[in-house]
């Protein structure tokens, strides 16, 4: 889950209970307060790129565009907010295999996280394949196998013979 999530119900009605709704025990946080990183209008500023913040810990990287005040109940912290307002406090949490980020991390750091939440998840993935410089990801569920090419270069993949599997 990312920030800004369970903000609102189905119906656009802010949750009761607090931001994350329900979300807060499977998470095990809630948000506090929101802090933005960008002013309302980033073209009144002669940048087109929105402020960042330094995260440090386990998932180490920036995160842009907006952060979150979280409480901590029950989950662990891979990383905080490592300046301004927000400095000490939990950017990135796990509670088991549910992950709460509350600010929008570089993509590098999005690539760490998402190799350890796949890889806590149990899902197989071959992110040091050979093809394309390991964009292609390789997930399969069930009786399907699915090739997903991350990458901006074309490349072959493989293709398996279809075999004979029982209907369940």
């Amino acid at each position: 889950m990312t920030f800004q999530t369970g903000i609102v119900d189905e119906a656009m009605h802010i949750t009761a209970g607090g931001y994350l709704g329900s979300l807060q025990a499977t998470l095990g946080v809630s948000i506090e307060e929101f802090a933005p990183l960008a002013p309302p209008d980033l073209r009144k500023d002669a940048t087109d790129a929105p402020p960042t913040v330094a995260l440090e810990g386990e998932l180490a990287g920036t995160g842009a565009l907006f952060s979150e005040y979280l409480r901590v109940s029950d989950a662990d912290v891979l990383s905080v907010f490592a300046s301004g307002n927000l400095a000490g406090g939990a950017a990135i949490t796990r509670r088991a295999n549910a992950w709460y980020v509350a600010t929008l991390p570089d993509r590098t750091l999005t690539g760490k996280l998402l190799d350890d939440v796949l890889a806590s998840a149990g899902v197989p993935t071959d992110a040091a394949g050979p093809d394309s410089a390991g964009m292609v990801e390789r997930v399969q569920r069930g009786r399907y196998r699915f090739a997903i090419d991350h990458g901006s270069q074309a490349v072959q993949i493989e293709v398996l013979a279809k075999t004979a599997t029982p209907d369940a």
